[in-house]
């Protein structure tokens, strides 16, 4: 039986997830009541799926194969400060889909940086983007599965006069395979999830095509479908991804020794660095480079870059609060999950990345039709908004909190209260200092999470609220590429320094 003392922990955490049950409800509502699906022609869907799916599974391989690269690299190779690569490789996560579409824009085209280079808007700008900035979460994935691989496997190998390369084909991918699969089919989940780069670049894909049909008709049934439609997809990929990440699980365990690493010299060594390089180089270089000789010209050319900083107070303001509400939320739900495993504890944990797992546009589709029918006052409004985010982003501290509370024995707490230490005693004195860590560091993706997001704030905010998000997506639209250039520097030099703490700390052995 489940002790008195958690009640109250169930009963927050189930207030705590409230939240993430507004998208599918509401788009269930919006269009199973109200027959929307009849609004869309079959012909129309049709050309956006095989649009989604194309984009989707191009911009999986090409990513998996990057990221598997800097991986193995990083993880076999002996180079000079290897964590350092290690953490450089996935520091692109902080670049936003939409500041990487504006690095293309700006960098190609009439006027743009790469004369005769013309701008590859459509299908192959959205891959080259998506490819390149999607790479970094391949990377963190595959890092555990390449480090969990026995080495006396592929000495065995290596033993019956195997080479390298055949080791890699016959022993090490076998055994990599359901971790491969796992992080294709998180690119694959963020891929058709994408609405910055897509918009941006004019490729139509069902997140674009949503937003289209959200602001130009007054019926937003239309909307609703698609959302609906994208929804059950994202799911759908949801669903495998955790199955084959608990096959992944069972190949987890450290292995019982070190493994020696490979000690590269003259071609191969020049070839491995060449590579990481090369790759640090054109997605965190290449749009550093761009946005500030951009921001250079237009300051040379007298143009203006409007205020960049009124929408900096303002993305840091609602991005500490809703970091801050996120942390709050997170930490009952961390506490059922962890000290009371379960079939319950279970369901609790799998709506909640249910959720997480949902596009941004649909969420806030959804949300602006729970919002006019249930709940008016909030439309627009801050408070709304930061529900929202919480909803959205409840997971990352979630995670962050279950590791540090995992990591934690239960007996103290209970030793605390063993001692005569009450309930609240026993939380601010034992629990709590024990989840510092975890707290800190969701709070921390949270943050970041927030800082970079587009779609639910482009449909949710109060007029008039711009961020940096929002000033970065509507100048480039507008072609006001000083203005895009500025706000995007800000953007990443406010992201930066926190993601490199994070990714150090997330990529540490």
């Amino acid at each position: 039986m489940r002790r008195p003392g958690y009640r109250g922990w169930w009963a927050a955490a189930g207030v705590a997830l409230l939240p993430t049950v507004i998208p599918p409800v509401s788009l269930l509502f919006q269009v199973v009541g109200s027959g929307a699906a009849l609004v869309i022609p079959a012909g129309r869907l049709v050309e956006l799926l095989l649009n989604t799916t194309l984009l989707t599974v191009a911009v999986t391989v090409t990513s998996v194969a990057i990221g598997l690269g800097t991986a193995w690299i990083t993880t076999r190779v002996r180079l000079p400060l290897r964590k350092g690569w290690m953490t450089l490789a996935a520091l692109p996560l902080v670049v936003p889909s939409y500041v990487a579409a504006l690095t293309v824009i700006a960098a190609t085209g009439p006027g743009g940086l790469l004369p005769g280079v013309p701008s590859p808007y459509g299908f192959l700008g959205s891959w080259l983007v998506l490819s390149l900035f999607t790479a970094p979460l391949a990377h963190l994935s595959l890092i555990p599965g390449l480090r969990a691989i026995d080495p006396a496997t592929e000495e065995a190998a290596t033993g019956l006069g195997a080479g390298r390369w055949k080791v890699f084909g016959t022993v090490t991918l076998p055994q990599l395979r359901p971790t491969l699969v796992a992080s294709g089919l998180l690119v694959g989940l963020y891929t058709i999830s994408d609405f910055g780069a897509v918009s941006l670049l004019r490729y139509d894909t069902f997140t674009r095509a949503i937003y289209t049909l959200y602001r130009g008709q007054i019926d937003r049934r239309p909307s609703a479908t698609l959302s609906l439609i994208l929804m059950v997809l994202a799911v759908l990929i949801l669903l495998v991804e955790r199955q084959y990440r608990s096959r992944a699980a069972l190949h987890g365990r450290r292995p019982r020794r070190a493994r020696a690493l490979l000690h590269l010299t003259g071609p191969g060594r020049v070839a491995a660095l060449g590579t990481l390089g090369l790759y640090a180089l054109i997605s965190l270089g290449l749009p550093l480079t761009v946005m500030s000789v951009t921001l250079a010209r237009g300051l040379d050319a007298g143009q203006a870059i409007g205020s960049p900083g009124l929408e900096a107070a303002r993305s840091l303001g609602v991005a500490l609060i809703a970091s801050a509400v996120t942390v709050i939320l997170a930490f009952p739900v961390a506490m059922v999950i962890t000290r009371r495993p379960g079939r319950l504890s279970g369901w609790v944990e799998s709506a909640m990345w249910g959720a997480y797992s949902l596009p941004h546009i649909t969420v806030g589709v959804a949300a602006v039709g729970f919002a006019l029918a249930w709940a008016r006052p909030l439309y627009q409004s801050l408070v709304y908004l930061v529900i929202i985010y919480a909803a959205i982003f409840l997971p990352q501290a979630v995670g962050a909190a279950q590791d540090s509370l995992s990591r934690a024995s239960p007996d103290m707490e209970h030793a605390s209260r063993g001692l005569g230490k009450g309930a609240l005693a026993t939380l601010a004195r034992v629990t709590v200092p024990l989840a510092v860590p975890g707290i800190v560091a969701g709070g921390a993706l949270a943050f970041l999470s927030v800082m970079k997001e587009l779609p639910a704030t482009l449909l949710l905010r109060p007029n008039g609220f711009e961020t940096l998000a929002i000033r970065i997506w509507s100048s480039t639209a507008e072609g006001f590429l000083t203005r895009a250039s500025a706000a995007g520097l800000v953007l990443l030099a406010v992201s930066i320094v926190p993601l490199f703490l994070v990714m150090s700390r997330e990529l540490s052995d």
